[in-house]
């Protein structure tokens, strides 16, 4: 048996990691558009990482990650965004995921709210998706992500 993912992303807590191919980077690369460290230009051209970064060309908007060697908050919205912005087959087949929802404490909603919510609705503009959402969409990744590290 074999499953497609809906979406690929970095994990929710991490380094900074190319948005194309999602090797460790340092910080001597950056996207001209959006901000993120990238490879190289051609990681920062590449298809996987267009669609984030157009969302944040039009909302004016670039990330500043100023460390390599710890977790960057402005990675956190990535994964949630690359669901939210998915076409509608793959929105309908992640809509049959469980969320355990009543799961999310009141730290983890409040950190979530700050660096994924509002990143999304506030800087990024996107007011088309709801905080409950938005939220629902988080727990979809808590509840059905898996991690896969090279080794």
């Amino acid at each position: 048996m074999e499953d497609r993912p809906v979406a690929v992303g970095p994990v929710h807590s991490t380094l900074p990691v190319c948005l194309e191919c999602y090797k460790l980077v340092n910080l001597d690369y950056v996207c001209l558009v959006c901000g993120f460290p990238m490879c190289d230009e051609e990681c920062a051209r590449g298809a996987t990482h267009a669609q984030e970064c157009q969302v944040f060309r039009d909302a004016g908007t670039k990330v500043k990650v100023v460390r390599c060697d710890q977790n960057a908050a402005e990675y956190q919205a990535i994964m949630v965004l690359r669901l939210l912005l998915c076409g509608e087959l793959d929105l309908a087949r992640t809509g049959m995921l469980c969320d355990h929802l009543e799961k999310l404490g009141e730290l983890e909603r409040s950190v979530y709210g700050e660096n994924v919510v509002q990143v999304i609705r506030d800087k990024l503009k996107l007011k088309q998706f709801s905080e409950d959402q938005i939220f629902r969409y988080i727990s979809i990744v808590r509840t059905n992500a898996c991690s896969v590290t090279a080794g």
